[in-house]
């Protein structure tokens, strides 16, 4: 069903390294670049569990109106479409590739009715699972596990799907999105994604000194697939990491996106 799922805190070890090259070759499948498991590194096990300590640390501040860890960029997105939704009743969220549940904890000092909000982390990285089951962040609200739930007898079981910087991980995302959809969520969110006004192309992608292959989608590609579902977007923006000095010679100027996305799309009224 899926091959690959990673946590997300990919875009904020790449500012770290944003005067490195980070992004080498193109290639046609994800075969074809030398995959060395990132996901089981131990930097990368350390990063997932330092973002957890310091979101911990932060949350015992007192900021008076804001409460810490003070929300922003990409999370207001999920943040507020899931408030329009749980005021009304209940909510729930698959928080697809989501690791730790590191997004839960950064938005739910700001979730309106908590209370309606049911949060699913799905995550093939036990690891990383385990690690947000013993946080002392956790609560009854959030659940991890480690492959999809089945769906529930009418199809319907999520509100909002929400997939952050794993899209480009994932061999054959089409696929994916045939199982996803299955769901019927009312709103599908992606935030952070590779894509582009580019040819789709796979890339190898270097953190910590591992490769990984991740897929570079056109943009337009992305939005008639996602449509063909009964989705249409009702908002896009870029990310506030910039990708410009992060690509090797190799990758050929035409084929670097500046930004990666986000996008949110919602489905159609029959």
């Amino acid at each position: 069903m899926f091959k690959v799922l990673c946590p997300p805190v990919v875009a904020q070890i790449i500012r770290k390294v944003k005067h490195k090259k980070v992004f080498f070759g193109v290639y046609k499948t994800f075969e074809e670049v030398p995959a060395e498991n990132l996901w089981a590194h131990e930097g990368w096990i350390n990063e997932s569990r330092k973002k957890l300590d310091d979101l911990l640390e932060n949350s015992q501040k007192n900021m008076g109106l804001f409460p810490e860890p003070v929300i922003e960029g990409y999370a207001v997105l999920p943040c507020l479409v899931i408030n329009m939704l749980s005021g009304q009743g209940e909510c729930r969220v698959l928080d697809f590739a989501g690791g730790t549940g590191l997004i839960y904890y950064r938005i739910r000092p700001y979730l309106a009715k908590p209370g309606n909000v049911l949060w699913d982390v799905v995550d093939s990285n036990d690891v990383l699972l385990e690690m947000g089951r013993k946080s002392k962040l956790k609560d009854d609200s959030v659940q991890f596990l480690d492959r999809l739930p089945p769906p529930s007898s009418d199809g319907h079981r999520y509100d909002v799907i929400y997939i952050n910087t794993a899209l480009q991980y994932i061999p054959d995302h089409e696929g994916l999105f045939d199982t996803l959809f299955s769901f019927k969520p009312t709103y599908l969110i992606l935030t952070r994604l590779l894509s582009g006004d580019i040819d789709t192309f796979v890339t190898s992608q270097v953190l910590y000194g591992k490769r990984v292959p991740c897929q570079v989608i056109n943009f337009q590609e992305l939005v008639r697939t996602i449509s063909t579902h009964g989705y249409e977007m009702i908002f896009k923006s870029p990310t506030e990491t910039n990708f410009e000095e992060s690509y090797d010679r190799s990758i050929p100027k035409q084929m670097q996106i500046p930004y990666s996305v986000n996008v949110i799309f919602k489905k159609r009224q029959s």
